[in-house]
């Protein structure tokens, strides 16, 4: 079963928080590394794969695999049960609009994105893709597709860029690494 949706938007959740889409820009190439989806951000329950994350000012957009022996989840996906995505985030760096209280994500580091029944934020309901039988993708259409949009505020794209390179080196990664990452900002 494949399933795609809004795992972010910018609207107001109700907490009071807007993540902006550009927070996600560097975290999903951390996340992509495990990619995991989860049932209701049950950290034992590992229901499936992001296949496809792609940052745009709309939020932030995925497509995810849902495993074949989540029986249960894929039944709850069907029957709108589980109809929304959620994602839970780690706060790196934030401002809070005076005027209206509301607190402004600018950077996170993405933990998990979870298959949910109440989602906090509006505008992150699924759609069923596709379901195929028994047969599971290949291990190589299960590594994540990540995409950049070169919307995402094209201001901020410098500073993500040095960022990234900077976090990048700092981490040991390898060059190959951080090519890939430029490519991928180049190809958006």
């Amino acid at each position: 079963m494949r399933v795609s949706g809004w795992a972010s938007t910018p609207n107001k959740d109700r907490i009071g928080d807007i993540i902006l889409p550009e927070a996600f820009v560097g975290a999903v190439f951390d996340f992509a590394e495990r990619a995991h989806v989860r049932e209701n951000h049950c950290k034992h329950c590992v229901v499936g794969r992001v296949l496809k994350m792609n940052v745009t000012p709309k939020g932030l957009y995925i497509e995810a695999h849902i495993n074949e022996d989540a029986v249960e989840v894929r039944r709850a996906v069907r029957e709108g049960k589980l109809h929304s995505f959620s994602v839970s985030i780690k706060t790196l760096k934030a401002r809070r609009n005076r005027a209206t209280g509301t607190r402004i994500i600018e950077a996170v580091r993405l933990i998990e994105i979870s298959l949910v029944d109440d989602p906090l934020c509006p505008g992150t309901e699924l759609q069923l893709m596709e379901e195929r039988g028994s047969s599971n993708p290949t291990l190589a259409t299960l590594n994540a597709r990540i995409e950049v949009t070169s919307e995402s505020l094209p201001e901020l794209r410098r500073e993500v860029i040095v960022r990234e390179l900077l976090k990048f080196a700092s981490q040991g990664r390898t060059a190959k690494e951080m090519l890939c990452f430029l490519n991928q900002l180049r190809a958006a």
